[in-house]
This record gives C-alpha cells, sequence and structure tokens, in this order.
C-alpha cells in the first residue's frame, strides 16, 4: 500500500525514524530475523528431519506411506526456506 502524500511503502520506516531510533531499531529487526531463524531450524528438524529418522529407524506402530513421507518432508522444508530466507531480507533492510 503507498501512501498518497508521500509516495513510501506503508509500514516500512523512513530514514527519519531509523536515526531518531537508531540502535533499538536495529536491535528490534536482529531480533526478528533471529525468531524467523529458529522458526525455520524447528520446522526442519520437526517436519523433515523427524520423520525421516522415524521412519529410518522404523519407529513402532507408524505406518506412513513414501508418497505422504515425500509430500509433508517437501512442505516443511519448503516452510523452513521460506522463514529463512525471510530472515535474511529482514537482516537485508538493515543495510
Amino acid at each position: 500500500m503507498l501512501s498518497t502524500m508521500t509516495g513510501e511503502v506503508a509500514g516500512e520506516p523512513t530514514d527519519a525514524v531509523c536515526i531518531a531510533f537508531g540502535r533499538s531499531y536495529q536491535r528490534k529487526r536482529k531480533l526478528v530475523a533471529n525468531n524467523l531463524d529458529r522458526a525455520s531450524t524447528a520446522c526442519l528438524a520437526f517436519g523433515v528431519l523427524g520423520p525421516i529418522t522415524a521412519s529410518y529407524f522404523g519407529v513402532p506402530n507408524i505406518s506412513v506411506g513414501l508418497l505422504k513421507l515425500a509430500i509433508g518432508t517437501a512442505f516443511w522444508g519448503l516452510a523452513s526456506f521460506a522463514l529463512h530466507w525471510s530472515a535474511q531480507l529482514t537482516l537485508d533492510k538493515l543495510k
């Protein structure tokens, strides 16, 4: 959404805001990026590595077909990639 007065994207801080809040703004950006990256790691562990490990070691009472395993792994892998990429974009805005 564009602001009609300044032509800037709504929600993005101006240079004056960045200068006024300085370090606290940068710290918040870094915290958001860190949280996104932690969430991507959790998605990778929970949705990709966990099911693959469980199927490899033959955990009893779990009968998941190969197709379901592949689809679930692809979904959680893409979710992990998207979160990690969002964290990178958040950090790129600091420069």
